[in-house]
């Protein structure tokens, strides 16, 4: 999507709604101001890579930690933990 706010915040709808129970999307590596926030207000799990960022939703964060580290750099991002 041209819009990855847009996308990420219906993945994140979708799993709040139990419609997906988890979900990994490819953000590209220059961010709109959409994106950003829509990784902040979304509890992701992300592995920071140069060809751009893999974000992860779901309940086996720590699978994807493990799995991601030897890729990039891993991080999670909090509601709420950002400055605005």
């Amino acid at each position: 999507s041209d819009d990855g706010g847009a996308w990420l915040r219906k993945l994140q709808q979708s799993v709040r709604t139990g419609a997906v129970t988890e979900a990994i999307a490819s953000v590209a590596p220059i961010m709109t101001a959409t994106t950003l926030s829509a990784l902040r207000n979304g509890n992701w799990m992300l592995c920071l890579r140069d060809a751009g960022v893999l974000a992860y939703k779901g309940p086996r964060k720590q699978a994807f930690s493990l799995a991601m580290e030897r890729f990039g750099v891993v991080a999670s991002v909090r509601s709420g933990t950002a400055k605005k």
